[in-house]
């Protein structure tokens, strides 16, 4: 069993909600029916007129007036021991494993894997540091609404943020991380002595994976600056480790899909080619995931085989372009996922008007060029 997946069934077994009532950091009085959701004060003890700003739901909490967002082992880390000792990532596990009554043996593996945890907790700290920042910015929140329909609620459903380009060093560093380790984890370049964020007045999209981030793809606004490192790039995606970047974390990587939480249990899923469109699919209920490429690569098609089961009908629906390469792209990758076993179809958005001369005008130069 994989690390993560032995994190999943650790926190599977526990419920943030009773551990809060049995440490007395939650009033009773907010839980709902059920006992696995929490509205209530926030933790955080901040003054607001709203009494019922914290919820807590599957694990996750969040906060509507301060923006503070946690799963069950932030909770535990945050909130069990405030004031005393900090507790660290493994003093956490060993309480939840208590809790959970299950008894997985770390040690073999803990060198190995404080660096990977290191990694995707420097992530998630960042994914909620950028939500923190979209939420409290008017103009990219009417970008948002204006550019794909997302209004407030999907922003947080979601945990979309905003890099600045300014602030999340600090703010990592006062998380207690080392510079080494920030600097590591990809959301930085190193262009001088003092490190530079990689993303600039960018929206960013956060891959969960289970409980933590492992990885973000920006997209640019009207704010991004025209430099040499922003200009024609309207995504860019979190920088990774190779030999060119020795610099950083080998877990620094990407070998997730978009929204894959949604992959359990779904017997049918929606494949898209956007990020945009995945989460516009998935806020009408419909399951959906995306590799967010346009041209799916050999790696994609792998995690895609190593992460979505053989009994998963797949529908592809890449962008319609002028000039069919969404199409083609969809077309190659039903083909090849078809002699894997998967059922798919492929679903194509019809072209408007104008988009519809552009590819009769370019098929008509294929032919004569041809």
């Amino acid at each position: 069993m994989e690390f993560k997946e032995i994190i999943s069934t650790i926190t599977g077994k526990v419920n943030c909600v009773d551990i809060g009532i049995k440490e007395g950091i939650l009033d009773p009085a907010g839980v709902q029916p059920g006992g696995s959701e929490y509205l209530g004060n926030c933790t955080e003890g901040h003054a607001s007129e709203n009494q019922r700003c914290l919820h807590i739901y599957d694990n996750l909490g969040h906060c509507f007036n301060c923006g503070y967002k946690f799963n069950v082992i932030q909770f535990v880390q945050d909130q069990l021991f405030r004031g005393r000792t900090p507790v660290s990532f493994w003093q956490a596990i060993d309480y939840l494993q208590k809790e959970a009554d299950t008894n997985f043996d770390f040690k073999t593996q803990r060198k190995k894997t404080d660096e990977e945890i290191t990694q995707l907790t420097i992530l998630t700290e960042a994914a909620a540091y950028y939500h923190h920042l979209l939420l409290s910015n008017k103009e990219i929140l009417e970008f948002c609404q204006k550019t794909w329909g997302f209004d407030e609620e999907v922003i947080k459903k979601f945990s979309i943020g905003l890099a600045t380009g300014e602030g999340l060093f600090k703010h990592l560093k006062s998380k207690g991380f080392k510079e080494d380790q920030i600097i590591s984890c990809g959301l930085f370049r190193l262009s001088g002595v003092i490190p530079e964020e990689f993303f600039v007045m960018r929206v960013v999209f956060p891959y969960f994976s289970g409980m933590f981030v492992t990885y973000f793809v920006a997209r640019e606004t009207p704010f991004t600056p025209q430099n040499d490192y922003e200009a024609g790039r309207k995504y860019k995606k979190m920088l990774t480790y190779s030999e060119k970047r020795k610099y950083l974390s080998p877990f620094a990587k990407n070998n997730t899909l978009y929204n894959c939480n949604n992959i359990k249990g779904a017997s049918q899923l929606v494949l898209t080619e956007g990020v945009c469109d995945c989460i516009s699919i998935a806020n009408l209920g419909v399951k959906s995931i995306s590799p967010v490429t346009k041209k799916y690569s050999k790696q994609d098609f792998e995690t895609i085989k190593k992460q979505i089961p053989l009994s998963t009908d797949l529908i592809i629906i890449n962008d319609n372009e002028f000039n069919s390469e969404g199409r083609k792209s969809a077309i190659t990758m039903a083909e090849e996922l078809s002699l894997e076993g998967y059922q798919v179809k492929v679903v194509e958005i019809p072209l408007d008007e104008i988009r519809q001369k552009k590819r009769s005008l370019s098929e008509q130069m294929e032919r004569k060029d041809g």
